[in-house]
């Protein structure tokens, strides 16, 4: 046996050849054993020596020129961030007490992780559903593929199930190198019965869906693929909707929508003409401080009515009977609303504007007596149905003098000047202006006369 070593070390090219010269023993210290657990891409590959012997020098080598030299006892080498190309037969070498060149292995497996992705037919409630997934790293050809679909356990890489709602899903995927790759996913499914109109459905009101995924709308009978249509009938018409989500799945909804009634109304009261249909903004006359007016239905198949008399004042402001009447006890406009239905219970809705006036009346007495008397010793001016803010009156005497003078309608004339001395019986001028409660200015130009 040759006892003369040396160890020539050649670098070339950035690579570093090792070249034993002697004679190498395939003995190995007792138990000592070089250990490489397999890992993952992007894992930490640890090369550890075990049971060493703390009193020799071992050298490292391996895949992509590797060389490396154990010391301070540390006998774990780590490759962080390991890739394929870490893979491949890893060399320790030592010198033995005996001066004999020794040396054992191990071989690395980095293996890649699952890269996985799913597929699906439609998935559909109460329909059959094939999902596949697939290992891109591999195509899938030795990985295991684990599923729980709502705690149910499917394996392989097709699976199929008919879902009876929305799920959860967890998929776990194994190489053979045992690199694992876990993903969850929930899918949610509209119900069958997702879709419903609301009741009724009537003629001129908007049906509307809300889907709960992109999708496209077909109506029926009208072909309207829009997730609104404004359906317009004048018989009971069947309407459905054929909804295809994004997905692949079917809904179909549908109902009946029904005739409307179309509301009309008139009303009666006493006007400057009488009693009579009020119209064309006619005005309604009040009598003892209240105006009574009668309402009647003209709706074609009305069935139930609800009114409101716009007198919010009123406590009787409401009716549901089909000719009701209301009494006004102030003058104004008013707007009346007749809400009608008919037995589909779909509704119309009208209104008209009632206005309410009090009679003009103004009476201008032609005499008075201001003697004290207790009888006719003021003179007074009275009437209904005008503005109090827009009132003037002006007395003069023959002489065209301004004797008297007033703003306020209920003010009277005592026939004493502003000193306390009472005027000659005489024949005095008025002129008294006014507004109407419908904006009418009049005028008027009259005498009275004192008396004593």
């Amino acid at each position: 046996m040759q006892t003369c070593y040396n160890l020539i070390v050649m670098k070339q090219f950035c690579f570093i050849f090792v070249v034993w010269i002697g004679v190498m023993s395939s003995s190995v210290l007792y138990g000592t054993s070089l250990q490489i657990k397999p890992v993952c891409v992007g894992d930490t590959l640890k090369i550890e020596i075990i049971d060493p012997d703390s009193t020799v020098m071992y050298q490292l080598t391996g895949p992509l020129s590797l060389f490396y030299n154990f010391s301070d006892s540390i006998y774990t080498y780590a490759i962080p961030n390991a890739n394929i190309s870490h893979n491949g037969t890893y060399y320790v070498f030592y010198t033995d007490s005996s001066g004999n060149i020794q040396t054992f292995s191990a071989v690395a497996a980095v293996s890649n992780k699952p890269i996985v992705s799913v597929t699906s037919s439609p998935i559909c409630v109460g329909s059959q559903v094939v999902m596949t997934a697939t290992d891109a790293s591999t195509g899938g050809m030795l990985t295991t593929f684990v599923w729980n679909i709502n705690s149910s356990i499917f394996t392989g890489n097709e699976i199929t199930f008919v879902p009876l709602g929305g799920f959860t899903c967890y998929l776990t995927a194994i190489s053979q190198g045992g690199c694992s790759f876990d993903t969850v996913f929930t899918i949610s499914i509209a119900p069958e019965n997702y879709f419903t109109f609301s009741s009724p459905m009537c003629s001129g009101d908007p049906l509307t869906i809300t889907p709960f995924q992109e999708g496209t709308f077909l109506w029926h009978p009208t072909g309207e693929t829009t997730p609104t249509i404004i359906p317009k009938v004048d018989v009971a018409t069947i309407y459905s909707l054929d909804f295809t989500s994004k997905t692949g799945c079917t809904f179909t909804v549908e109902g009946i929508v029904y005739p409307k009634p179309e509301a009309v109304f008139s009303m009666r009261g006493i006007t400057e003409s009488g009693y009579k249909d009020v119209v064309n903004k006619e005005t309604v006359i009040m009598y003892n401080d209240e105006a009574i007016i009668d309402f009647f239905d003209q709706t074609e198949s009305s069935t139930r009515w609800y009114w409101d008399f716009g007198d919010g004042y009123s406590q009787n402001n409401f009716s549901y009977k089909q000719d009701p009447s209301h009494i006004y006890t102030d003058p104004g406009k008013y707007s009346i609303r007749l809400y009608a239905y008919n037995n589909f219970d779909c509704q119309d809705v009208t209104s008209q504007d009632l206005y309410i006036e009090l009679p003009f009346l103004f009476y201008i007495p032609n005499a008075f007596s201001p003697n004290d008397d207790g009888v006719n010793d003021l003179f007074c001016v009275s009437g209904e149905g005008f503005s109090k803010e827009n009132f003037a009156m002006n007395i003069y005497d023959r002489h065209n003098r301004l004797l008297y003078h007033t703003d306020n309608p209920d003010d009277c004339w005592s026939g004493l000047a502003s000193n306390g001395k009472s005027y000659p019986i005489d024949v005095y001028y008025l002129n008294i202006q006014l507004m109407t409660l419908e904006g009418e200015i009049k005028e008027y130009h009259s005498t009275v006369t004192l008396v004593r």
